[in-house]
């Protein structure tokens, strides 16, 4: 079953998912598999689950929590990679954009400064206009950015929508290309208008 996580008590360990049928379940955070962890949930995260009937609850309980997938994210990688075309609303993208710039400002989740990411900005940015397999080859980069600071949960996950958008280009598709340059430009963009940065 697919939901979103409505509520999240982490203190505590639960919290609650709403169903895609809008019925809630609550949600004990032990019940979160791997390799996913409780950590990682999020309010506003979409969720694949499964849930268990509850005798004499209000609730059912949701079960085995198997995927957690942020809202932002999932956007980046339906969309950036077909930006320019007439289905991409471009102000919504910047919305979403300058909203995850903030979410790598947080020093709280492990901030995220445009210097920790400068060398692969300029990697990206010198890339010729009809050479996505360049792109390509900066996944073992993105995984070692990522693996570098192994405790910033943030940086990883940017980490892994750059791989996820370079793993998915077309190698003849130069569009891909110019879509995949524009998003982390706009990254870097909105980053260092949110503040905070060096």
């Amino acid at each position: 079953m697919k939901g979103r996580i409505t509520e999240l008590k982490k203190q505590k360990g639960y919290g609650f998912i709403r169903g895609k049928n809008g019925e809630d379940f609550f949600l004990h955070f032990s019940n979160v598999v791997k390799p996913q962890n409780a950590d990682e949930l999020e309010k506003g995260n979409n969720v694949e689950f499964k849930i268990k009937k509850q005798p004499n609850e209000d609730k059912d309980k949701a079960i085995q929590v198997e995927k957690i997938e942020d809202e932002l994210v999932e956007y980046f990688k339906r969309n950036v990679l077909n930006l320019k075309n007439d289905e991409v609303d471009y102000d919504e993208f910047c919305d979403n954009v300058k909203k995850y710039a903030m979410r790598l400002k947080d020093k709280e989740a492990g901030k995220v400064t445009t210097s920790m990411i400068r060398k692969i900005y300029s990697r990206i940015m010198s890339t010729e206009e009809e050479d996505c397999k360049s792109i390509k080859m900066l996944r073992p980069q993105f995984a070692y950015t990522a693996g570098r600071n192994i405790n910033n949960s943030t940086l990883k996950e940017f980490m892994d929508i750059l791989d996820y958008l370079a793993k998915n280009m077309e190698l003849e598709n130069k569009m891909h290309l110019e879509n995949f340059k524009d998003f982390m430009e706009a990254v870097v963009a909105y980053r260092k208008y949110v503040g905070g940065d060096k």
